[in-house]
């Protein structure tokens, strides 16, 4: 079934691809939640309607002259019933985000001939999942997550706030910087070269389906958190938050499980959500509004305290100030535009057998699990397969975080029999 806006204010509006929403082309965000109770799916269209108005581009077609247009042809819509299936059957599905899903054609899509949005809703024994694939194209994953939370509360007769739709606010290419002065700006950086051998061990990856091995959740309790915050800051003598400590602690457990010899150098890599932070990009903007920040380097035998200080003051020194990070985003915006074959981190370090650039995603605080529609909260919330070296995810009670970990270090955890054991001794080192 398809499902459409009931009224379309920007009907023949355009929501024009930056060179952000392009690298995103061939991606999909796939949300997928457990709830202990029916879903009415009747409840769930009227409000996804709603949802499609304020977010028109989702119920738009992508145009190939390089933009989506928002002639609300609507969104997939389709419920599924599997009376013998429970929770537990989906929990241990590793393949459940695709099996309870209809999926995006992404190939019809970026032809204009397929919606952007596939809903599915499957009724189980003991509860119901609900799918939502969303093309990475039109949003990234702060405002995906947003997006469902306002769905929820609409479902429940809340009001919300409607989202930002103006792709304009975003730093894009206007023309004044040539590819000659970007190449100079960026070298001055320290950027790193991207060569057809790294581009080929990309591909590589991908055939042997190491690019695609994931683990599950590694569960991080909130008191192992602040006994290692506790740790580094009276070695440091500095405080560092949640997002500095953890980096430090997932950088010592994929160093470890890849045999990285200790005097190599190492980085990790963060991915930040620019919204209130770079230019006039808002909190509430309905696109893609992330970038990719490197730590300084740091040793690979480095102490906890050390990396933190990496990760730490890197972000700060870029964060602190808005036009510092909007420029910043500009630049990898040109290098994109341009196909620049330069990035502000090690590509050959993240793809390497070994990797030395740990690439974090971090999703802890985004408000997967306040998405209620109408009986309570979802028990779990199944990851999504997007290629993440490493991923924190919020739990479903809240305490701590889940990590997992994606590619080579994926791995090589999967081949640790007693791995309780293993993060145990990885956490007390981190501590010592």
């Amino acid at each position: 079934q398809t499902i459409k806006a009931p009224y379309h204010e920007t009907n023949g509006g355009k929501w024009v691809f930056t060179p952000l929403d392009r690298t995103c082309l061939d991606m999909v965000i796939k949300g997928t939640w457990l709830f202990t109770y029916r879903i009415d799916a009747e409840t769930l269209k009227g409000s996804l309607a709603v949802i499609l108005g304020l977010y028109p581009h989702l119920s738009g077609r992508i145009n190939p002259g390089g933009y989506v247009d928002m002639n609300n042809e609507g969104v997939s819509f389709s419920v599924d019933h599997k009376p013998s299936a429970t929770l537990d059957d989906i929990r241990r599905d590793d393949g459940a985000a695709d099996r309870y899903s209809t999926g995006i054609d992404l190939r019809k899509a970026k032809k204009g001939e397929a919606p952007l949005l596939a809903v599915t809703l499957t009724h189980l024994k003991d509860g119901s999942v609900l799918s939502v694939h969303c093309a990475h194209v039109c949003m990234d994953g702060s405002a995906f997550y947003s997006m469902m939370r306002n769905w929820a509360l609409i479902s429940r007769g809340g009001p919300v706030k409607p989202p930002v739709m103006d792709q304009s606010l975003v730093p894009v290419p206007d023309g004044q910087l040539s590819k000659e002065a970007v190449m100079d700006e960026v070298a001055g950086m320290g950027w790193h070269g991207v060569s057809f051998t790294l581009l080929l061990s990309h591909i590589w990856q991908g055939i042997t389906g190491v690019a695609k091995t994931r683990t599950k959740a590694i569960h991080i309790p909130d008191e192992v958190i602040t006994r290692l915050k506790e740790s580094v800051s009276q070695r440091s003598g500095k405080q560092y938050g949640n997002h500095a400590v953890l980096s430090a602690l997932i950088a010592r457990m994929c160093l470890e499980l890849s045999g990285v010899p200790d005097g190599a150098e190492c980085s990790v890599l963060s991915v930040v959500d620019a919204r209130g932070r770079a230019g006039n990009i808002p909190p509430g903007f309905a696109g893609n509004a992330v970038s990719n920040i490197p730590s300084e380097s740091f040793n690979a035998a480095a102490s906890p305290e050390a990396v933190a200080q990496a990760v730490d003051g890197r972000l700060k020194e870029i964060l602190s100030d808005p036009g510092k990070l909007g420029h910043y985003m500009l630049l990898n915006m040109y290098a994109m535009e341009y196909k620049l074959p330069l990035v502000p981190f090690d590509l050959k370090g993240m793809n390497s057998k070994r990797p030395t650039t740990i690439y974090i995603n971090n999703f802890s605080r985004f408000p997967m699990y306040d998405i209620d529609f109408g009986h309570g909260r979802p028990v779990q919330i199944i990851p999504h397969d997007l290629p993440d070296m490493v991923k924190l995810f919020p739990t479903p009670d809240g305490q701590g975080v889940d990590i997992y970990l994606m590619g080579y270090p994926a791995k090589y955890y999967n081949r640790i029999k007693d791995k309780e054991k293993w993060l145990e001794g990885v956490i007390a080192r981190a501590s010592e």
